[in-house]
C-alpha cells in the first residue's frame, strides 16, 4: 500500500500554521515593548530639553531602566522590556513634573 505525498504535505501545512500563529502572538508583545521603549525615550528627551534643574541621580536611574528595557527587548524578553520601559517612562514624567514645580524662594 502506497501512502503518497499527502501526509508530508499535511504535516508541513500544520507546521507552517503553527509557526504563523506563534509568530503573530510574539509580535504583539514585541510591538508593545517597542512602543513602551520609544515612549520612555520621548519622556527622557523631554527632561533633557526642558532646561530646568533636575535630580541627575534620578535621571541616571531612569536611563539605566531604559537600557535594561532595551537589553531585555534585544533578548526577546518582551514582557520584561515593556514593564521596565513603562517604569522608566513613568519615572521620567514624575521627574519632569517635579522639576517644573516652582522652587520656594529663600
Amino acid at each position: 500500500m502506497r501512502i503518497g505525498p499527502w501526509p508530508a504535505i499535511i504535516v508541513a501545512a500544520i507546521a507552517l500554521l503553527t509557526l504563523a500563529v506563534w509568530s503573530s502572538l510574539g509580535a504583539g508583545a514585541g510591538r508593545k515593548a517597542a512602543s513602551a521603549i520609544v515612549e520612555a525615550q520621548r519622556h527622557i528627551s523631554a527632561i533633557q530639553e526642558a532646561h530646568v534643574p533636575i535630580d541627575y541621580a534620578a535621571l541616571r536611574t531612569i536611563e539605566a531602566d531604559l537600557l535594561a528595557a532595551q537589553n531585555a527587548f534585544n533578548q526577546s524578553q518582551y514582557d520584561e522590556a515593556a514593564v521596565t520601559a513603562l517604569r522608566a517612562s513613568q519615572a521620567a514624567q514624575d521627574l519632569l513634573r517635579q522639576s517644573q514645580k516652582p522652587q520656594p524662594q529663600q
